[in-house]
């Protein structure tokens, strides 16, 4: 076992008898995340900065109490679907080889699933403004926790929206795997997209 590893699980077991918010993983030259961290469910800050990791497991959804989620200087080239969950950390992940789907403005976007979008560090669920006819990001933190630099509550995607529909559409199997032609039908406000297009 490598010496960060072993460092890694003895600052775990640390959190856990403490039952402390706070957990530091950084520079330990991790490749993988010892899986008893997703055990420490009520935590409120974690970093993973400055390590060796590829990839983020599933599991990472599963920490749902997160504010704050470090993930720079990494080797992470894809950001899990699961990161949707944590709907109030804002999550950092700078210095890593990931390709976004599109920016808007200065803001990489990653379309976690239909139904979440990161943009900067903040998640948002997709909804269709119907009476607007365009699509609506809503940030699902409390306003409080939001960094002034995203101050958004409801991010209309305007002349963005037909990269999200490409984005959101790659996320999709069709129905009979017959491939979308043209643009999807928007959903309604408040109906996933796999429930707007019958899947």
């Amino acid at each position: 076992m490598e010496d960060g590893y072993k460092e890694a699980l003895g600052r775990i077991a640390k959190v856990k008898a403490n039952k402390a918010e706070i957990l530091s993983l950084s520079g330990l030259g991790l490749t993988t995340i010892p899986p008893q961290v997703f055990e420490l469910t009520w935590l409120r800050e974690f970093s993973l900065s400055r390590n060796r990791l590829t990839v983020l497991p599933p599991e990472i959804g599963q920490l749902t109490k997160l504010k704050l989620l470090w993930l720079n200087e990494n080797n992470l080239t894809d950001l899990p679907t699961e990161l949707g969950n944590l709907t109030q950390a804002e999550i950092y992940y700078k210095n890593n080889p990931l390709e976004f789907d599109f920016y808007v403005g200065n803001y990489p976007v990653t379309v976690l699933s239909p139904e979440r979008v990161l943009i900067g560090c903040t998640v948002f669920e997709v909804c269709f403004l119907l009476e607007a006819n365009t699509y609506e990001l809503i940030v699902l933190a409390d306003e409080n926790d939001v960094d002034d630099d995203y101050e958004i509550d409801a991010f209309k995607i305007g002349r963005w929206q037909s990269q999200l529909i490409d984005a959101i559409s790659k996320l999709i199997t069709p129905v009979n795997d017959i491939p979308f032609e043209g643009e999807p039908h928007p959903p309604k406000i408040n109906q996933s997209v796999e429930q707007a297009y019958g899947l």
